[in-house]
C-alpha cells in the first residue's frame, strides 16, 4: 500500500513537471513536488482511514503547523531583504531551523523535549 501511494505521487509529479517546468521553471517543479506529496499523503490517509481519524491527526499536529507557519512568515520576511545567493540561503535555512525548534520548545512539544533530554543526558554521561 505504501508503494501504491508513492507510485501515485510519482505519476502526479511526472506529469505536473511536464506541464509546469517549461512555463514556470523551478517554481513549477516546486508546485509539482508539493502536489505529488499531497497525493501521497492523501492516498496513505485513505489506506489507514480505519486506523487513524484525519481530525485526530490534525489535532496532534497543531504545534507543528503553528511552528511551520511562524517559520515561513519569518523566512519570507527576512528573505525579501537578502540577495539570492548561497550564503544567504544557508543563513535562511539555519534561521528557519532555529525558529522551528525554538517554537516547539516554547510550545513544550513532548517529542522534541524528549530528544533534547536524551541528548543532554548523553552529553553529561560520565561513565
Amino acid at each position: 500500500l505504501l508503494t501504491a501511494s508513492v507510485v501515485c505521487g510519482s505519476i502526479m509529479n511526472f506529469f505536473l513537471n511536464l506541464m509546469l517546468i517549461k512555463s514556470h521553471g523551478s517554481v513549477g517543479a516546486a508546485i509539482a513536488s508539493v502536489a505529488a506529496e499531497t497525493v501521497v499523503t492523501t492516498v496513505q490517509f485513505y489506506f489507514v482511514r480505519h486506523v487513524f481519524r484525519f481530525i485526530d491527526v490534525l489535532k496532534l499536529s497543531t504545534k507543528y503547523w503553528f511552528a511551520g507557519i511562524l517559520m515561513l512568515c519569518v523566512i519570507h520576511f527576512v528573505g525579501t531583504y537578502l540577495p539570492a545567493d548561497i550564503l544567504h540561503t544557508i543563513e535562511l535555512i539555519l534561521l528557519g531551523a532555529g525558529i522551528y525548534t525554538l517554537s516547539l520548545i516554547v510550545l513544550r512539544d513532548s517529542m522534541l523535549l524528549e530528544v533534547i533530554n536524551k541528548l543532554w543526558s548523553r552529553l553529561n554521561y560520565k561513565g
